[in-house]
């Protein structure tokens, strides 16, 4: 079953392009990327929550759709803005996303490390 969990995102994000193309038609690109945030965030708390290995799967494949919405779109995005741009504004920006990338991944590792020093002083003041 760990197989199937851990491989779940990945073949549900082969799918979600296709699937997320149809979406953003109906939708349009920000309300389609926006819903791709809220599934996506709420998928991964109840990754959190729950142990159940089907709950994990459903979670896992909702999250692997989801993303393969998210991405085309953002870099769709992207493209078009680049084609209104000035080479300056693109840089700069480009500098912006870079930056919330490194910061994003930095403060997520930093927060996942406090919490399991946190879980893991629970853990062995149980035992």
């Amino acid at each position: 079953m760990v197989g199937a969990i851990v491989s779940a995102y990945a073949l549900a994000y082969i799918i979600g392009p296709l699937v997320g193309d149809n979406i953003t038609k109906k939708m349009g690109i920000k309300n389609a990327v926006s819903l791709s945030v809220i599934v996506s965030v709420i998928t991964l708390l109840f990754q959190v929550i729950f142990i159940n290995p089907y709950i994990l799967l459903v979670c896992r494949a909702l999250d692997g759709l989801f993303a393969g919405l998210y991405w085309p779109n953002l870099q769709l995005e992207m493209c078009n803005w680049q084609k209104i741009s000035t080479p300056e504004r693109c840089d700069e920006y480009y500098r912006y996303y870079s930056m919330a990338w490194n910061l994003g991944l930095l403060v997520g590792y930093l927060l996942g490390r406090s919490e399991e020093r946190r879980v893991g002083k629970e853990c062995r003041s149980r035992w």
